[in-house]
């Protein structure tokens, strides 16, 4: 991802997530800064349909921003976004791979080998609730 597909991956989100409002483009510009090999779009025809976002702080990667044009679902571009990650991920060696989901996408997360935290954090999130989860690597 290159800060130039801010605004499609901003249009994206807004379009998959509920009510979605809240990353700024200095905030994205943070992550391609800090973990810019985690940042990831997918392209078809020069669209963006599918981004995930990361950042390693050293000892924990988040990702969060797993989104698929709904056009293009069910293509296994999430699936191949997630393994182009945990790809980089083993390189980086991180104690836990952290992931924010909804409720629905629970499911989708257990078959992508993320495991439920013993202790589950709910939060009240701007585009809804939100499950953490972790992926020992």
């Amino acid at each position: 991802m290159k800060l130039n597909d801010y605004k499609a991956a901003y249009n994206l989100w807004k379009l998959c997530f509920k009510e979605y409002k809240w990353d700024t483009k200095k905030r994205v510009a943070f992550f391609l800064e800090n973990s810019p090999e985690l940042c990831l779009v997918c392209e078809v025809g020069g669209k963006v349909v599918g981004t995930l976002l990361g950042y390693f702080d050293g000892k924990y990667v988040l990702l969060q921003h797993l989104a698929v044009h709904p056009e293009y679902r069910g293509k296994g571009i999430g699936r191949k976004l997630n393994q182009a990650a945990d790809k980089r991920i083993a390189k980086l060696k991180p104690f836990k791979v952290i992931s924010f989901c909804r409720k629905g996408l629970v499911k989708y997360h257990k078959n992508l080998g993320f495991e439920e935290s013993p202790m589950v954090l709910m939060y009240k999130h701007p585009g809804g609730n939100h499950i953490l989860w972790r992926k020992s690597n």
